[in-house]
């Protein structure tokens, strides 16, 4: 057996969206963008601002993931896949 592999993860929880959509909101754009014409160093301007804020306001959590890990398959899907056949098809009609 493997071991598991750590990732770190955001949690996009209502709380921290808002607050980041506060953050954006109050933003002075065309400030950001006044001391170039170059759209290169725009975007970059942009995409470092953008981080910058969704490291401040959104949480990052270590998560542990196992090689067998099916994260498509939810509580759910789990429950259908344990249902009979005959069941499932009387259900789509």
């Amino acid at each position: 057996m493997e071991k598991p592999s750590y990732k770190n993860c955001r949690e996009f929880s209502d709380e921290n969206i808002d607050n980041l959509r506060a953050c954006f909101d109050t933003t002075l754009w065309h400030n950001l963008l006044s001391d170039t014409e170059n759209i290169h160093e725009q975007t970059s301007v942009i995409s470092d601002y953008i981080n910058f804020y969704t490291d401040l306001c959104i949480q990052v959590k270590k998560k542990k993931f196992y090689q067998n890990d099916k994260p498509w398959l939810t509580a759910d899907i789990y429950d259908l896949s344990s249902v009979p056949i005959n069941e499932l098809q009387s259900i789509e009609k």
